[in-house]
């Protein structure tokens, strides 16, 4: 008989961090489960690591050679039979009543097709660094998906029935944002939720895939990226004629790296401005509501980055924007402002290189001890 929830982890030289990320999912109260591990192809000790463990609830499956993470979660999905799938990263961690929540939420709500929750932020010596925090309302959950994931990937759960015999599992052509392409194709007929608490730890790695801006799977992702932010803003704005650049100008705002004008950037705000209107006059709610606003103020706050390209002035006045949307986001983004005022730079390229450097150094220390 086959388990109620499988925990898919789908994983890529992870050795470090992999056995702790096991050992979260033995941990869970909820005991009806098994653990389907898709290493794919790794170079390092992961199979070792995996097959040390006795557990009769752990399965392991190994690609031959390296076909990313879209494919290697369809490749799971494909030979297991549970109702519920629960993702997890082979670097990030599960609380121990993670699937106990997630499994009695979809109980609970037939209508909903996956449930994400919040997440610790953990570094790559697993200290506690911060949230990661994704809407928890059904307006800020509208609105959030609309520019990227409105879910943790390695949060949530969803019903295999759905995700891969309706949609087809993830689109293998994305081995980056594979789960932002998922979702899209899911929120046109399906209800995505997620829990208020945190159920997992996140581990922030400046060497994965998410961490790092120039990471070899992130090719080509931001031009499949634009034609989907563009459908979303059609779609839920209901806005035939809103101006394909803008989606376009968003995603380049995503990345640091990738330059912009002083026009590129004053577009961005516009669009931030004339989109948070838009969706104002379709949900009159949408004003009140903490998570949409934070959102917006957030969006507003990553324009900052590259707001130095049209001077110390615009940067004044988009600071003092975002203080009048949401002061607790203008407090945040204070330190990246005043630098930005001050030497006309973000200091966030410096951070970067600081964090991989922290981040190698913990990886030899931690690899020489396995």
């Amino acid at each position: 008989m086959a388990p109620r929830v499988t925990v898919l982890l789908a994983t890529y030289n992870d050795e470090p961090f992999l056995g702790a990320a096991i050992d979260s999912v033995l941990a869970q109260t909820f005991s009806d489960f098994e653990l389907l591990v898709v290493i794919d192809a790794s170079t390092d000790r992961s199979h070792d690591i995996v097959e040390s463990y006795r557990d009769p609830r752990v399965r392991l499956l190994v690609n031959e050679t390296n076909v990313g993470l879209a494919a290697s979660l369809n490749r799971g999905l494909a030979i297991i039979a549970s109702d519920y799938v629960a993702r997890l990263d082979g670097n990030d961690l599960s609380f121990p009543e993670r699937l106990a929540r997630q499994v009695a939420y979809l109980d609970a709500h037939p209508e909903v097709a996956v449930v994400g929750s919040q997440a610790t932020l953990i570094d790559i010596a697993g200290r506690r660094v911060g949230k990661a925090r994704r809407p928890a309302t059904e307006l800020g959950m509208r609105w959030h998906r609309i520019f990227g994931s409105p879910l943790i990937h390695s949060s949530v759960m969803f019903r295999r029935a759905i995700v891969w015999d309706a949609l087809g599992g993830y689109d293998s052509r994305y081995r980056f944002g594979e789960d932002f392409e998922l979702w899209n194709r899911l929120a046109k007929e399906h209800a995505m939720r997620n829990l208020p608490e945190a159920l997992v730890a996140y581990r922030d790695d400046p060497g994965s895939m998410s961490g790092a801006a120039r990471h070899p799977a992130r090719d080509g992702y931001l031009a499949r990226k634009a034609p989907l932010v563009y459908e979303n803003l059609r779609e839920e704005l209901r806005w035939d004629d809103v101006p394909r650049r803008w989606a376009e100008r968003w995603v380049e705002t995503g990345d640091a790296l990738i330059p912009q004008t002083a026009d590129d950037v004053r577009d961005v705000v516009a669009m931030i401005e004339s989109c948070a209107g838009r969706f104002a006059s379709l949900h009159p709610r949408a004003a009140a509501n903490e998570e949409v606003i934070a959102h917006q103020a957030g969006m507003l706050a990553r324009a900052l980055v590259k707001a130095p390209v049209a001077g110390r002035l615009f940067s004044l006045q988009l600071w003092t924007m975002i203080w009048r949307r949401h002061r607790t986001t203008a407090v945040r983004a204070l330190p990246r402002f005043a630098t930005v005022l001050l030497f006309g730079q973000s200091p966030l390229r410096f951070r970067r290189k600081l964090r991989r450097r922290r981040a190698e150094s913990v990886r030899r220390q931690t690899s020489s001890t396995q």
